[in-house]
Order: structure tokens, then C-alpha cells, then sequence
């Protein structure tokens, strides 16, 4: 998790191993809601149990605050059964095959594995977490468990080999934003949207909401004809930025603030003007435009 001093544990869970889990939430999870009469289908009830874990994970973990990876490493306590949380970029291997072995029924299916690396914790460390597909809490989690995804892993430490950490999963989220009693955390809004942040999230940027986006081309080619130094100079103006450099062949933003604010806090950013998508090599003569932080 990248702030646990802000946490937002709020969980759409692709795997739960329900037999680990019970012995940090309890049985009431699995309870509550199953015997309603609207929840006697099986599915419902299936459903019912799954959200009761997840909700009570949440709280779980808001509860105990247990250790991130970061944390671990940082204050050299990591350990087989070393108790995690982790939040990053994750790669999928075996998925496809694990799918295959089960649609031809032969047993035991191989099991999958995600791994992300941990070169900002130590250089060369990396994290693979294996997983089998009798713990899925949807036929969505094929898919999101299948392909690159940032994703909140669970679980404890089963092996340490050379720069290698496996680990069990307990369980293997995505976190989202809590609008419970209209709350929010950047945090949260940050893992949602994959650690995007959308403009009508800016406070200074909020009425954007109101504004109807524009559907076609035709609606769009009057600002083909607005200069970049004025967007620049608007742009500042809404922000709350008074300097406002000249372009220059050396820059690394167009514009640098330390005015832009989200939820209230203060944040910095280097902004970069540039119309469609943007590459490496479009970022200057040299591409010295590749740090911007917002």
C-alpha cells in the first residue's frame, strides 16, 4: 500500500482463501445476509458471503494496520510468515494454462502466479504470489488476475530465495473509493483509477462537471487555434500559479506548480502540453521532458 498512514480499505476482491481468512474475521461474515429470503438462491448466497469478507477484511485491516512490504524490508523484518500487505503493478503468468487443465479436467490444475518487482525497495527484489482458481470469487477474476493489473495483494511470506519473495495470498484485491457517508481519500481515488488522477478531481477543476463533453471533432476545432502560450497562461490562472515560464528546448514541463490541490491538500505537479498521445521521443529534442509527477 503506498500510504498507510491515509488508508482506503474499501476491497473488490478477485481471490479469497475463505479457510485463512475466517481465522482473521470470524464466521459472522459468512453468515450475515445468507439466510434473508431475497439471498435463498445459491448464487445470492455465494454472493452475500463474499461481500460479508470483504467488508469485514476492510475493517480488519483498517483495525490491525499490519505491515506493508515496504515496511518489512525497510526494517529488515522480513521472514518466512511474515504477515503483508502489498499494492502494485503486477504481471500474470499460467493463467491460460491453469484455465485449460480445468475445462479438460485434469487434476491437480496447475496453479498461476502474478510477480511484480520491488527494485524500489532493493534493487533486483521481486514478489510472486501463486494462486489456484477454487478460490475465485468471479468469472471476472480470470480476466483481471489474467493480464497486467495494479492490484492489492494479502498474505504471508512462504519462501525467501536469493531476491526472490513467494508468498500465499490470502486475498488479492482491487482497492476502490468509499462513498460512505460521502467520503473519499486521494489514496483511494488514486488505486481506483489506476493512480490517475481525473481533472474534475482537482478542486480547481470541479466545475467541469457541468460542463457537456464534447462528442466530435467539429465541436473541438475551434481550440485548434487558441496559442499554446495562452492555454499555459489560463491553466495557471485556474490553478492559482503566478509563474508562468517560457517554453524553452531544454525544459522538462511546461509548466511546474506546487498550487494544485485535491480534496483541499496542496500537491505538486509538472504539466506537460501536447495534443494526442504521448511518447517518449515527442517529449522534446532529446525527450528531456520525462519527469512529470502530476
Amino acid at each position: 500500500m503506498t500510504d498507510p498512514s491515509r488508508p482506503d480499505y474499501d476491497l473488490s476482491c478477485w481471490y479469497l482463501n475463505r479457510r485463512r481468512l475466517m481465522s482473521l474475521t470470524g464466521a459472522e461474515p459468512m453468515l450475515g445476509g445468507v439466510g434473508d429470503r431475497d439471498a435463498a438462491a445459491a448464487h445470492l448466497r455465494e454472493l452475500a458471503a463474499t461481500v460479508g469478507l470483504e467488508r469485514a477484511l476492510g475493517a480488519w485491516l483498517e483495525r490491525a494496520k499490519p505491515p506493508t512490504l515496504g515496511q518489512l524490508v525497510a526494517a529488515d523484518e522480513l521472514a518466512v510468515g511474515s504477515f503483508f500487505t502489498h499494492f502494485g503493478d503486477f504481471y500474470s503468468r499460467g493463467v491460460p494454462a491453469m484455465h485449460k487443465a480445468k475445462m479438460e479436467r485434469r487434476q491437480p490444475p496447475p496453479q498461476a502466479l502474478i510477480h511484480t518487482k520491488l527494485d524500489a525497495l532493493r534493487p533486483g527484489l521481486k514478489l510472486e504470489v501463486r494462486f489456484s482458481h477454487e478460490y475465485f470469487t468471479a468469472n471476472s477474476a480470470w480476466t483481471e488476475l489474467g493480464r497486467r493489473a495494479q492490484l492489492l495483494v494479502i498474505g504471508a511470506v512462504t519462501a525467501i530465495d536469493a531476491n526472490v519473495v513467494a508468498a500465499l495470498p490470502w486475498a488479492i484485491a482491487t482497492p476502490f473509493v468509499s462513498w460512505a457517508d460521502g467520503g473519499r481519500s486521494l489514496v483511494g481515488a488514486s488505486w481506483h483509477n489506476r493512480l490517475e488522477l481525473h481533472p474534475s478531481q482537482i478542486d480547481a477543476f470541479q466545475e467541469i462537471r457541468l460542463v457537456p463533453r464534447a462528442t466530435t471533432q467539429a465541436a473541438l476545432m475551434p481550440l485548434r487555434g487558441v496559442p499554446e502560450a495562452h492555454v499555459k497562461m489560463a491553466f495557471a490562472e485556474l490553478i492559482g500559479e503566478g509563474e508562468v515560464p517560457k517554453d524553452w528546448g531544454g525544459e522538462q514541463s511546461d509548466l511546474f506548480t506546487s498550487a494544485l490541490k485535491v480534496d483541499g491538500e496542496p500537491y505538486a505537479a509538472a504539466c506537460l502540453q501536447r495534443a494526442g498521445e504521448v511518447q517518449a521521443d515527442d517529449l522534446g529534442g532529446a525527450g528531456q521532458e520525462r519527469r512529470p509527477s502530476g
